[in-house]
């Protein structure tokens, strides 16, 4: 199997609260851990670890925020070319044209 597959593969291993995490920043658009917590119900840890995760997939980005009234706050946001590159393959894999 290679990489590309590898990687696929982990990503449907996710669980329901790492698809809801991607779901929620994919339609309601960047976030921060406390915008998160409220929309999806999670626990400060719980969803700590589950960002862990989808940034080590490289499935999500963390980009720090500079505003004054934001210090040391992160905005979570979808990685879509890494998201692109996933349809691609699986796309691939299942023999579809996936443009």
């Amino acid at each position: 199997m290679n990489s590309a597959f590898s990687e696929v593969a982990l990503v449907f291993q996710a669980t329901p609260a790492r698809l809801a995490v991607l779901a929620s920043l994919s339609v309601d658009g960047p976030q921060t851990r406390g915008q998160l917590i409220e929309r999806l119900g999670l626990t400060v840890g719980s969803l700590q670890h589950h960002l862990v995760a989808l940034r080590e997939l490289g499935l999500i980005a963390a980009v720090p925020l500079e505003e004054p009234d934001h210090y040391h706050r992160t905005e979570y946001r979808i990685d879509s070319t890494k998201l692109a590159e996933i349809y691609q393959t699986l796309g691939l894999s299942l023999g579809l044209d996936a443009r």
